[in-house]
């Protein structure tokens, strides 16, 4: 519902420390909420942040999705149709004042200046790669098999832990086993155990496939 973050703003106030203490662990402890703004410590100090507005990010430069401002909400929503995940790796392909082209993860997106200015990018740390053949595991389709390359930040808490529980790590190869009408849940066959997956759940996957059919 619309109103779920009025109702959590409210109810944020009305949670005893234990609650909230609770509440964080179930979700993994997060630094950041879900818009990617820092989340203050029990001490109240916040993390500081050098974002870069996705206009004004150099061009094919690998970086990383650090916020999406929430308002407008009919910008917010646009971007989130096209999967846009905090913690996402993005290059700029093509720019100019009127249309903006980023690649990300494996799919390519228009933005308007506009819209896109309500993204935030930072560069990746000297320890992530990017991976030019990054893709989500909702694009794989039968007869193809792929690698985990690994799992989006924006899957937290017991989504996180069942991913992990169920062999979904970096490097395991993983499959299509059967599909539904509509494909979704997709069966996956992982470590030689059938697993149904949501493409919600699917999307935040990141594999990079290693048999690809004609129209990949």
């Amino acid at each position: 519902p619309s109103d779920w973050h009025y109702l959590a703003e409210k109810m944020e106030h009305q949670l005893s420390e234990n609650e909230i203490s609770a509440l964080s662990n179930t979700l993994g402890n997060p630094l950041f909420d879900p818009h990617g703004d820092p989340i203050p410590s029990h001490e109240g100090d916040i993390i500081p942040v050098e974002w870069i507005p996705l206009p004004a990010y150099p061009l094919n430069t690998p970086g990383k999705i650090a916020h999406i401002e929430d308002e407008p909400g009919a910008i917010y929503q646009q971007i989130l149709a096209k999967r846009m995940l905090i913690g996402s790796h993005i290059k700029i392909i093509e720019s100019d004042k009127n249309e903006i082209v980023i690649n990300c993860e494996g799919q390519d997106h228009s933005f308007s200046p506009i819209v896109a200015a309500n993204i935030s990018i930072v560069p990746l740390n000297s320890d992530e790669v990017y991976e030019e053949q990054a893709k989500r595991l909702s694009s794989l389709k039968k007869q193809q098999k792929a690698e985990v390359i690994g799992i989006s930040k924006e899957c937290r808490g017991a989504s996180r832990r069942r991913l992990l529980d169920l062999g979904i790590l970096k490097g395991t190869q993983i499959e299509v086993d059967l599909e539904s009408p509509l494909r979704d849940p997709i069966a996956y066959k992982v470590r030689n155990t059938s697993i149904a997956l949501r493409n919600s759940l699917a999307d935040l996957i990141l594999i990079k496939k290693l048999q690809l059919d004609d129209n990949q």
